[in-house]
């Protein structure tokens, strides 16, 4: 159902940033299901309001877990793309992640959000001429 909810239509808006802030009261059975549907949640707003603190909070929160967590919202905000701009700083801290794949997935997260990933640069040459050679980024 999140799928149809047109980028345009900030009327949606409200209700997602309600939903992400509801406390989790998932099960352990029902943690990953109810993790999946926060992303989309999350991912939604971004789509429809990219400056969306709800949202942005939401994924820095997410991307400071160790992880699959981590490498799962990494994951999101690349198919977000540009709209993903607001999270450049708190994806920094990925370049460093202890997992090739997630230290992959936030370069090219990086590359996908374009030129507002400018203060990420630095960071990205430290990565590319400190790998030990786990992940090329050309």
């Amino acid at each position: 159902a999140l799928a149809l909810v047109d980028a345009a239509d900030k009327k949606s808006a409200p209700a997602l940033v309600r939903m992400l802030k509801a406390p989790d009261t998932s099960t352990p059975a029902s943690k990953a299901r109810m993790e999946t549907i926060r992303l989309n949640v999350g991912a939604t707003l971004l789509r429809i309001d990219p400056e969306s603190t709800a949202a942005i909070q939401f994924f820095t929160n997410l991307l400071q877990k160790e992880g699959t967590t981590r490498g799962r919202a990494l994951k999101a905000l690349g198919e977000i793309g540009p709209k993903a701009k607001g999270l450049v700083p708190a994806l920094i801290p990925a370049l460093k992640d202890k997992s090739p794949f997630n230290r992959e997935e936030a370069a090219v997260t990086l590359g996908l959000i374009g030129p507002d990933a400018q203060p990420a640069l630095f960071a990205l040459f430290k990565l590319r001429y400190e790998s030990e050679g786990d992940m090329p980024i050309v």
